[in-house]
């Protein structure tokens, strides 16, 4: 709640500075900024470190790990549109998952052990996967009732990823900063009482053979697909409801040195397996 309210404040004062400004009507620049909060719902969530044939265990979030429960979920981001056709948009989304759980049967993570010796074992686990979005997006529709966009975005995750067992006999610690090239798809329709309806889509998928050159096998996808309904409550602010898939896959064998401390030994061959899917329920809001 404190987190909330302290962005929520941040918002505001950079209306009050910057609004003026950009929202001029002598201006080409419009500032928007948005915030948003639910929660979400994991439906699959399965994770592998290491080769399976050394019997390294793919564990599943949601039916060992304590995600069948709801999450708290929120996401801010502040766009400038330059004469109404041009979008730049950055976008920060926090997303880290802290569960422990009962240690019920012996797992195998990235060649460690986490061997269940007594009643009271336990799992410590932490799934961080938050995210800056930088966007550009070009309108080629932008009237009253009907905008519509096509753009580019990149995206910086900054992923981490932990199991513990609750003696500290056992730790396997995965880490990963980096870049992701997404497409971006917008548009929006106005009813005549300024109701609107919004559809927000990035997505990108993407294989070692045809776009990053590599010489190991590996695969990648990020999707992040929105339905929003909103309105205008008064001439600066307007509020909306969002339903929202949010997925993604890295499955794949990597030959790049391991050289962190952060980071554990995974054999000779860094072998990964990461797939989620998730909806996500939220209101928000945006102040112009």
């Amino acid at each position: 709640m404190k987190k909330a309210f302290f962005l929520l404040m941040i918002f505001v004062m950079s209306t009050v500075f910057f609004g003026s400004i950009l929202t001029n009507t002598d201006s080409p620049f419009e500032l928007k900024l948005s915030y948003e909060n639910g929660f979400i719902k994991i439906f699959e969530h399965t994770l592998s470190f290491g080769s399976l044939e050394a019997g390294n265990t793919v564990f599943d979030y949601v039916e060992q790990g304590g995600q069948e429960i709801l999450f708290p979920f929120e996401r801010l981001s502040a766009e400038i549109i330059i004469n109404k056709r041009h979008n730049l948009t950055f976008l920060y989304q926090p997303l880290t998952i802290e569960t422990k759980v009962p240690l019920k049967e012996n797992i195998k993570i990235a060649n460690v052990e986490f061997n269940k010796e007594g009643e009271n074992d336990a799992l410590y686990l932490k799934y961080g996967f938050p995210f800056w979005r930088f966007s550009y997006l070009y309108n080629f529709i932008h009237n009253e009732k009907l905008e519509f966009g096509l753009g580019v975005s990149l995206q910086l995750r900054n992923a981490s990823i932990i199991f513990e067992k609750n003696d500290g006999s056992s730790i396997t610690v995965g880490q990963n900063l980096g870049p992701v090239p997404i497409l971006k798809i917008r548009g929006k329709y106005t009813l005549d009482n300024n109701l609107y309806f919004a559809a927000d889509c990035d997505g990108f998928y993407a294989s070692s053979a045809w776009i990053n050159g590599a010489d190991f096998d590996f695969e990648g996808s990020v999707f992040d697909l929105s339905f929003r309904v909103g309105g205008n409550m008064t001439e600066y602010l307007e509020s909306f409801l969002s339903i929202r898939y949010f997925g993604g896959s890295a499955v794949g064998v990597s030959q790049y040195e391991t050289a962190r401390w952060s980071e554990s030994a995974i054999e000779e061959a860094n072998i990964t397996s990461n797939i989620i899917k998730s909806m996500i329920i939220s209101l928000g809001f945006i102040i112009k």
